[in-house]
């Protein structure tokens, strides 16, 4: 369920973990004495952890099916979160290209995705995922393979809009032009499928033949080397939301040549999107309102956690955040943390991000991330920390800096920053104005279809006009050139609304594969207006945010 940003979140955090959870003070509002909140991180603390990546949320929409019910003006107007700007779903794609390119491949950094890389649930939204992921770590040196990646299955990743399994109709009318339902067993399938594809996991596609059994299982036999360590899967076709996927993943570093070797630290990512009953749209019932999992995941986590060496560090990684799980799911977290030792719990789902405290028999941390696509746009990187004083104590830092788009394209540090220009920006009024859609009201799902179809025309056209083509492989049906695609745009804007709807698939191709007269702008505007769209969103309109900085005014308004 996608979910609008509540709060702030503290812009770079060093927390200090005591290894045995507990606490002196309990409570839900404060922190025992064992842990410390630093802005700084412990003098002389070296890495004892490898850094990874940690994204989510960023809903790769299918913006081509068919109306529905659910996202009408009239909709939007009682639940704010059944349509987003067209500008957000459609560029929102080169936000993720964008945080992967600059952490991860760059960094050398692998990548754990705390689930809703999808939206609606469509087999397309997962094909065009596994392209970023792939496109953008990919390095084409020997000596740099890409880097790893692996993700926590979220509920938009295999349920329609995010909610429910039921109404097969519906949900294949919502994938028309972009694939087939992504139903929970052909994500597992899938996703399995796109594990075995990546060549850091040689293990995984020696051992496990394609196509793979229903239940199966693998383990790493280089576990000190592998990212992917182990992985358990289940595909139940007859009742797919039974279906799961968890895995376990090597956030070691390689042992020194000489000296103590820092403890051993392993990531167990399991499956929140795993339910006994098919989730429907009640709140009881509904996937975007609890997570689950079942014994027989849990039985898989059990088994990894207590194979482990004694000093092995474990933290627990899913979608769904702690407080949002059912009971049972609950029990199996609390008894993980018991047991092993487990000082760190992270999730996603919310979209706005924050250090959460949890209260079963203790007082205890979650790590929530926010959304790569929602305001405010952000990602994080986690890795653990630790000087002698703290090795003493039982302790270590968790350092995980939070980073914010556009705010961090202002930091000093060394990446490629996006640049915006004069007439990139729409303005109120113009046709592809990012939220004139929450000025509407029709309750009739196809005109609001039909509208954010002509709002999404308008875009490609301002796009065309200002970035210009140098040259493509294809041209969308009936053109040649960009003034052809302009007039074309012109003519099917008067058009019936499955006719604008095939020619926005046939701009979506065009635009992804055409090389602009200058690529680096061609980049930027994609960026710029995901993040405009974002923004307005969220503000409700073209205003300044409570952390602008610089506000240009007029002297005074003049004549109009």
């Amino acid at each position: 369920m996608r979910r609008h940003c509540l709060a702030a979140v503290v812009a770079c955090s060093v927390l200090l973990i005591g290894l045995p959870v507990g606490c002196n003070r309990c409570g839900t509002q404060s922190l025992g004495t064992e842990y410390e909140v630093r802005k700084t991180q412990p003098e002389n603390a070296e890495a004892i952890s490898n850094r990874v990546l940690l994204v989510a949320d960023n809903q790769l929409h299918h913006l081509y099916g068919g109306p529905l019910w659910i996202r009408s003006e009239f909709t939007t107007q009682l639940v704010s979160v059944a349509i987003r700007p067209l500008q957000q779903d459609f560029f929102g794609h080169s936000v993720l290209t964008w945080i992967l390119k600059n952490f991860a491949k760059e960094g050398l950094t692998p990548v754990i995705h705390l689930g809703d890389a999808m939206d609606v649930g469509c087999s397309g939204e997962f094909d065009r995922f596994v392209e970023i992921m792939t496109e953008a770590l990919a390095t084409g040196s020997v000596n740099n393979p890409p880097q790893p990646w692996v993700m926590a299955p979220g509920n938009h990743d295999a349920f329609l809009l995010g909610n429910t399994h039921e109404g097969m109709s519906t949900w294949q009318e919502a994938c028309k032009r972009g694939g087939q339902p992504l139903t929970k067993d052909l994500f597992v399938e899938r996703y399995l499928k796109a594990l075995i594809d990546q060549p850091a996991n040689s293990g995984l596609r020696e051992s496990v033949a394609w196509p793979p059994p229903a239940r199966g299982s693998w383990q790493s036999e280089q576990q000190g080397e592998d990212f992917l360590v182990a992985v358990s899967w289940n595909v139940d076709k007859e009742r797919p939301y039974r279906s799961h996927i968890v895995q376990l993943v090597n956030l070691s570093l390689p042992p020194p040549p000489d000296g103590e070797a820092p403890p051993p630290v392993f990531a167990v990512i399991f499956d929140s999107s795993q339910y006994n009953n098919r989730p429907i749209l009640l709140p009881s019932f509904n996937a975007g309102v609890n997570g689950n999992m079942m014994p027989d995941q849990i039985a898989t986590v059990e088994a990894w956690l207590s194979q482990g060496p004694e000093k092995r560090l474990n933290f627990l990684m899913s979608h769904h955040p702690y407080s949002t799980l059912y009971e049972g799911a609950q029990q199996a977290v609390d008894d993980f943390r018991r047991r092993y030792k487990i000082p760190l719990y992270n999730s996603a789902h919310t979209h706005r991000g924050e250090w959460m405290l949890n209260q079963s028999d203790n007082t205890w941390l979650e790590l929530n991330l926010g959304s790569a696509l929602d305001w405010p746009i952000e990602f994080r990187t986690l890795s653990l920390h630790q000087n002698e004083p703290l090795k003493e104590q039982g302790r270590f830092a968790v350092r995980s800096k939070l980073f914010r788009i556009p705010d961090f394209w202002q930091s000093p540090e060394g990446f490629d920053k996006p640049v915006a220009l004069e007439g990139w920006e729409a303005q109120e009024g113009d046709d592809d104005f990012f939220v004139s859609y929450q000025d509407l009201k029709s309750p009739d799902p196809k005109k609001t279809l039909d509208n954010l179809a002509k709002v999404l025309l308008s875009a490609h056209r301002r796009m065309i006009r200002l970035i210009p083509t140098r040259e493509t492989p294809q041209w969308p049906p009936d053109t040649d050139s960009d003034e052809a695609v302009l007039a074309r745009i012109e003519e099917v804007l008067q058009a019936e609304l499955d006719e604008k709807l095939d020619f926005l698939v046939a701009l979506d191709a065009f635009d992804r594969q055409r090389k602009a007269e200058d690529e680096v702008q061609h980049r930027d505007y994609r960026l710029w207006q995901a993040v405009w769209a974002s923004k307005y969103d969220s503000l409700k309109g073209r205003r300044p945010a409570v952390d602008d900085t610089f506000v240009i005014v007029p002297w005074s308004k003049g004549e109009q």
